[in-house]
C-alpha cells in the first residue's frame, strides 16, 4: 500500500502539468485552426520544411546542396530552417505526411518532454515535490513557448538543452556531445547562448574543474556536425547582413525588457526579477543574481550571445531554465528559513515598474507585483502555507493566453488550400505531381501534368505569394521566389532594385512573386498560378479551378 500511495504520489504532478499544459494548447487554438501561425510558421517554416524534405529525397542526401528557391539557391542558405532536424529527418521516411503536421507534432510533444525533464532536473537539485511543480508550471507558461507555432527554432532546442542540464547535474557526460549536436541541428543559431548556459551551469555546479570536460565536450560535437557547420558557416558570412549600432550594445536597460512578459525574449514574469534581487541579500546565491541581473540589463551581453550582429533579447531564451531554477532555489531558502521574504526588493522593482509608465504593460506589471505583495504577506505572516504560492501562476497563465490571442493561426482550409503538393516517383527519380482529394487542383489530364513537369521553366504563384513563396520548389518546380532570413543580396538588388518588384510585406528579405512582366520574363516563369481576374499580360489560362486558375506564357525563353 505504501508503494502504491508512493507511486501515486509520484504521478501526481506531472499529470497536473499535463493537464494545464492541454488546457492552455487548447485555449489558445481557435476552432478548426491547426497549431501554427499564418505568418512566419506558415510561410518559413513548415513551407521550408516541405522543400527540405522535397530536396533531400531528390538529391538522396540530408544535406542538399542546392534549391529551387531564389533563382536556384547554395542550400546552406535555408540549413537555419532545418537540415539534419529530427522531424524532417523522421518526414524523409514518411513522404506522404505533409510536413506541417510532422512540424507541429514535435514542437508540441519538445514543448511539453521540455516541461517533464525540466521537473526531474529540480527534482535532482533535491527540490520538494510541489516547488518542482511550481518551478516546471511557471516554465510552462513561460511566453517564450509562443514561438511554438511561429519562430519554432527559437525553442526547438529546449529538451535537449535540459537533458543536458540534467546529465551535468548526475556527472554523466558522455551523452552531453549528442546532445549538444542534436542542439545545432535543431538551431546552430542558438549554439552560442546554448554553450553559454551550459558553461555557466557546469562551472556553478563544479567550479573551475568543469573547463575540461566542457571544452571536450563542445570540440566534439563540432566535430560531429561539421558537415553541417562548417558550409553554413561560410553561407553566413558571405550574406551577413548589418546589425545594431554602438547605441543598442553598451546601452543598459532597466526595464528588463527581455526578461518579462515578451514571447521575443524571455517571457518570464516579476517573481523572477523579485527573487533576483532578494537572491543579492544571500552570500550563497548573490554571484548568480547579479550574472542574472547583468545579463537580462546589459545589450552587451545580448550582443556577445549574437554573435556580434544585433542586441535582440531573443537569444537569452537558452537561459529561462537557469533563471526558474534560481528562482525554485530562492523559493527552497524561503522554506527551510534560511532566507526570509523580504519587503526591500519592491523599491528595485517599483524602479522598474516607472520604466513602464507609458505602456501597455503598465497595468500587467502592476498586478504582477500585487500579487507577490499578497503572497509575501501570506507566506511572511502565516509560514508554511506554500499552497499561496499557487497564486503566482495566474499572472503567467493570463500573459500566456493573452499572448497567443495576438496570433492568427493556420486554418484547415487554408491547410487545403495550398494548391497542388508535390511527391516524388521513387521508381523514375523525377518529380510527379499529385493532387489530394482536398487540392483545388485536380492534376489529372496528361497535358497538364506534363507541362508541370517542364524542368526547362519556373513555376511561381502570385494567387498567395507570401504561404506559397518557400513551397513545393524541386527540380521540376523551379521558383523564383524565396523567403529566408539569410538572402543573397545581389539577387535582392537585382529583384528589388533593377526589376522595381513592389515590397509585398514589411521587409525587403522576402522575394515574392508578383505581377511584374519585367521579373516573370527574365526569370524564366512560364507556369503562374493567380486568380482568373488577375492573369498577367502574355499570360493563358492552362487550367481552371474554381477562382483560381494556372496560366502560361510560351513566349518565356528557357533557363540556361
Amino acid at each position: 500500500m505504501n508503494k502504491f500511495w508512493m507511486k501515486r504520489q509520484q504521478w501526481k504532478y506531472p499529470l497536473i502539468l499535463f493537464l494545464i499544459f492541454i488546457s492552455v494548447i487548447g485555449l489558445s487554438l481557435p476552432k478548426g485552426a491547426l497549431y501554427g501561425s499564418t505568418t512566419d510558421w506558415y510561410s518559413q517554416h513548415a513551407a521550408l520544411a516541405e522543400t527540405i524534405r522535397t530536396a533531400c529525397l531528390e538529391q538522396k542526401t540530408l544535406l542538399p546542396k542546392y534549391l529551387d528557391l531564389g533563382g536556384g539557391s547554395n542550400g546552406f542558405l535555408f540549413s537555419y530552417y532545418g537540415y539534419l532536424r529530427p522531424d524532417i529527418v523522421l518526414g524523409c521516411l514518411f513522404p506522404q505526411v505533409p510536413m506541417q503536421y510532422f512540424v507541429m507534432g514535435y514542437m508540441l510533444i519538445g514543448y511539453f518532454v521540455s516541461v517533464l525533464l525540466f521537473y526531474r532536473l529540480l527534482l535532482a537539485e533535491k527540490m520538494p515535490n510541489f516547488q518542482a511543480f511550481l518551478g516546471s508550471a511557471l516554465f510552462l507558461l513561460s511566453t517564450c513557448f509562443f514561438q511554438t507555432h511561429r519562430q519554432v527554432m527559437f525553442i526547438n532546442y529546449m529538451p535537449f538543452l535540459i537533458a543536458a542540464f540534467l546529465l551535468i547535474k548526475k556527472k554523466k557526460y558522455c551523452w552531453i556531445p549528442l546532445l549538444l549536436s542534436l542542439i545545432y541541428c535543431n538551431s546552430f543559431y542558438y549554439a552560442i547562448a546554448v554553450l553559454a548556459s551550459i558553461g555557466w551551469y557546469w562551472y556553478r555546479e563544479e567550479g573551475i574543474a568543469f573547463f575540461k570536460h566542457y571544452i571536450k565536450s563542445t570540440l566534439l560535437s563540432i566535430g560531429m556536425t561539421a558537415a553541417l557547420l562548417i558550409p553554413t558557416g561560410l553561407v553566413i558570412l558571405e550574406h551577413k547582413r548589418s546589425g545594431t549600432g554602438p547605441e543598442g550594445i553598451f546601452a543598459f536597460h532597466w526595464d528588463f525588457a527581455s526578461l518579462l512578459y515578451s514571447p521575443y525574449g524571455m517571457g518570464l514574469t516579476a517573481i523572477c526579477l523579485y527573487t533576483l534581487f532578494l537572491g543579492l541579500s544571500s552570500k550563497r546565491y548573490r554571484v548568480d543574481s547579479l550574472f542574472y541581473l547583468f545579463l537580462t540589463g546589459s545589450g552587451l551581453a545580448a550582443y556577445v550571445l549574437n554573435g556580434f550582429l544585433y542586441a535582440r533579447s531573443k537569444i537569452l531564451i537558452p537561459f529561462v531554465p537557469l533563471f526558474l531554477l534560481h528562482c525554485v532555489r530562492i523559493f527552497r531558502e524561503l522554506q527551510t528559513k534560511k532566507l526570509t521574504w523580504r519587503f526591500w526588493p519592491f523599491l528595485p522593482l517599483l524602479g522598474v515598474l516607472a520604466c513602464y509608465r507609458k505602456s501597455e504593460l503598465f497595468l500587467v506589471l502592476i498586478a504582477d507585483c500585487l500579487i507577490i505583495f499578497f503572497v509575501l504577506l501570506v507566506n511572511k505572516y502565516f509560514p508554511q502555507r506554500n499552497i499561496a504560492l499557487l497564486i503566482l501562476l495566474i499572472l503567467p497563465a493570463c500573459a500566456f493566453l493573452k499572448t497567443a490571442d495576438t496570433e492568427k493561426y493556420v486554418s484547415l482550409a487554408q491547410v487545403e488550400d495550398i494548391g497542388v503538393e508535390t511527391s516524388f516517383h521513387r521508381n523514375t527519380g523525377l518529380a510527379q505531381v499529385y493532387a489530394k482529394e482536398s487540392s483545388p487542383i485536380s492534376v489529372k489530364t496528361s497535358k497538364f501534368s506534363l507541362a508541370l513537369q517542364n524542368d526547362l521553366y519556373r513555376f511561381d504563384s502570385i494567387y498567395e505569394p507570401l504561404s506559397t513563396g518557400n513551397r513545393d520548389a524541386s527540380s521540376n518546380r523551379k521558383k523564383s521566389t524565396m523567403y529566408s532570413s539569410i538572402t543573397d543580396e545581389s539577387y535582392r538588388q537585382v529583384y528589388y532594385d533593377l526589376l522595381m518588384t513592389p515590397i509585398q510585406i514589411n521587409n525587403r528579405i522576402a522575394l515574392l512573386a508578383a505581377d511584374n512582366p519585367f521579373l516573370l520574363y527574365f526569370m524564366g516563369v512560364r507556369y503562374l498560378e493567380t486568380s482568373s481576374e488577375h492573369i498577367p499580360d502574355g499570360y493563358r489560362i492552362l487550367k481552371r479551378e474554381g477562382n483560381r486558375v494556372i496560366a502560361e506564357n510560351e513566349n518565356v525563353l528557357p533557363l540556361a
